[in-house]
């Protein structure tokens, strides 16, 4: 049996300057499941396309941070849990853009 995650929120946006700007999301989650072997985190650029994996973590993360983003790009993030049972289904989808932040070159 496999309990769901849900994901808390896009909980910090952070750029990085220079002549190229990239941008860094981090997701946070509340861990609702005690079987879990893995989370696995997907990420698409509107709430109802199509996702991708990005990261697949080990049970009990409840993290994840993405970096090398585009500034001024809409990101969406849904969780899952698994086990070799199966996966729950997954969290619901949280979105975030990405913008550039005053004085962000200050993190060269």
């Amino acid at each position: 049996r496999v309990v769901g995650t849900v994901l808390r929120s896009v909980v910090l946006l952070l750029l990085f300057g220079g002549t190229a700007y990239g941008a860094e999301l981090y997701l946070s989650w509340t861990d609702n499941s005690s079987d879990e072997t893995r989370f696995e985190v997907e990420r698409g650029s509107t709430p109802d396309g199509s996702f991708s994996n990005v990261a697949t973590l080990a049970a009990g993360v409840t993290t994840y941070r993405d970096s090398n983003l585009v500034a001024d790009t809409q990101y969406c993030y849904r969780i899952r849990a698994c086990n070799d049972a199966g996966c729950s289904s997954y969290s619901p989808v949280t979105c975030q853009r990405a913008t550039q932040l005053p004085g962000s070159d200050e993190f060269k």
